[in-house]
């Protein structure tokens, strides 16, 4: 057992920390070969990109909105809340509430996205 501050503990647990989190030179080396340019990557650095860049890659019809085929879509997704409730009582089996419960969970989830997007 080796000191350490005072304090007895395990000489396997001798390692430097910071190595171990960071991952040491060899961990760095084997990260800058698998960046473009070579170079390490710095989540400080600002992006190569603009939010411009971004918009102009995306196709004009992207960007029309058309609320008839949005509601179309909250109607679909009613209707299926709807007929999932109906495929329930119909079949009233333990075998179907879990599909039940998974899939009924996700409209849910569908809905209450759209409740608070909107």
């Amino acid at each position: 057992m080796a000191v350490i501050s005072g304090l007895r503990h395990p000489s396997f647990l001798n390692t430097s920390a910071a190595e171990e989190i960071n991952g040491g030179p060899e961990e760095k080396e084997r990260m800058k070969q698998n960046t473009p340019g070579g170079e390490a990557f710095d989540p400080a650095a600002p992006p190569p990109f603009r939010i411009a860049d971004i918009r102009a890659a995306i196709p004009a019809h992207c960007w029309v909105k058309d609320p008839w085929r949005s509601f179309s879509y909250v109607v679909q997704d009613v209707a299926a809340v709807v007929g999932l409730i109906a495929a329930a009582v119909y079949f009233d089996s333990w075998a179907f509430w879990p599909v039940y419960w998974v899939a009924q969970g996700t409209l849910f989830w569908a809905i209450f996205v759209l409740g608070h997007d909107w």
